[in-house]
């Protein structure tokens, strides 16, 4: 496992997280779009984590390492720049319910006080909170998204009676 082979996690704390596994279990290709073949494969996507665990044992090991989290903090820009990224945020006082949720109304206020101004220097910076994060909010020029994509899970479009089964080892 990646996590593992990686150093972020040693082989029990991995372990900890798995709430479930289960193989095999039956899959659809379709090379032309229309006609699907299920397959049966082997320790392919056969895991069930628990992700409050998984995320507090990742998030454990990244400040061991000498990672950088800062709660109740809300994103005011990056810069970016050839060697590295400098992250500003700023504290938000009154508890989770003053944040208004992930890309909210607060990680927008403009307060011109320098009070619980916090500048993080990095190397790398990643968002995983999609379209409506403040990263992706700076990145459009505080543009609304032109688009948003939904789309129904492949399950949904899978035939009711397969063309046929071959094992995958």
């Amino acid at each position: 496992m990646a996590l593992v082979e990686l150093g972020v996690l040693t082989q029990e704390e991995m372990d900890r997280t798995i709430v479930t596994d289960y193989s095999p279990q039956r899959v659809g290709f379709s090379p032309d779009g229309v006609a699907y073949e299920l397959a049966t494969i082997n320790g392919v996507l056969n895991l069930g984590v628990d992700p409050l665990t998984l995320i507090e044992l990742v998030k454990e090991s990244f400040l061991r390492n000498g990672g950088i989290l800062l709660e109740q903090h809300a994103f005011q820009q990056a810069q970016v720049y050839d060697d590295g990224v400098v992250v500003t945020s700023q504290r938000r006082t009154g508890g989770a319910a003053a944040a208004r949720g992930a890309g909210g109304a607060a990680a927008f206020d403009q307060d011109e006080s320098d009070a619980g101004v916090v500048n993080v220097r990095g190397k790398l910076m990643l968002d995983a909170m999609g379209n409506f994060s403040p990263v992706m909010r700076q990145a459009r020029g505080y543009a609304k998204p032109q688009v948003n994509v939904v789309a129904p899970p492949p399950s949904s479009r899978l035939p009711a009676s397969p063309k046929s089964s071959t094992p995958i080892s």
